[in-house]
């Protein structure tokens, strides 16, 4: 089953853990973001392939923004075993793995959106370096995609970096 996991969780997850006890008929997946956002295609595209996978045995059943709590509140229960899977930013995964808090920093990708897949999907400094970090918190990092470039707003009309 751990194999079907790794098969299958890898393409679809955002930034994901799963925690030790992925073993029931439904699985929990709670999501830091609301319905129609693109955490929620990829978390309906994660379902919808693991039922069609397990000839319809296994069931994902997706939980929104402010269902199971905060999006600390569900990588908690994540980490404990009560959801199986999470997809929260990096921000709060920090309070568990605090350098995983490093890729938030703003223009620290860059825009090449073709690196920043390269670096989010198979870097060894996130999957083999931080992944003891992860495991130590009953957390496992499946895969981290990014979901595009963030907006900055303020007072004064400047959109230089050196402004910040």
């Amino acid at each position: 089953m751990q194999k079907l996991i790794s098969k299958l969780a890898i393409p679809a997850l955002l930034a994901a853990a799963l925690a030790t006890g992925a073993s029931a008929e439904t699985w929990k997946f709670a999501s830091e973001e609301d319905k129609n956002d693109v955490q929620d295609i990829f978390a309906k595209t994660f379902a919808e392939t693991i039922k069609e996978e397990s000839d319809g045995d296994i069931k994902v059943r997706i939980f929104y923004y402010g269902q199971l709590g905060t999006e600390n509140d569900i990588v908690e229960l994540t980490a404990r075993g009560t959801v199986q899977f999470v997809s929260v930013g990096t921000g709060h995964l920090g309070s568990y793995v605090p350098e995983v808090q490093a890729l938030s920093v703003p223009y620290v990708l860059g825009s090449d959106v073709d690196a920043i897949r390269e670096v989010l999907t198979s870097s060894e400094t996130i999957y083999n370096d931080l992944s003891d970090r992860f495991e130590k918190v009953n957390l496992k990092l499946l895969t981290m995609i990014s979901e595009g470039e963030m907006a900055w707003g303020g007072q004064q009309g400047n959109p230089q970096p050196g402004r910040f």
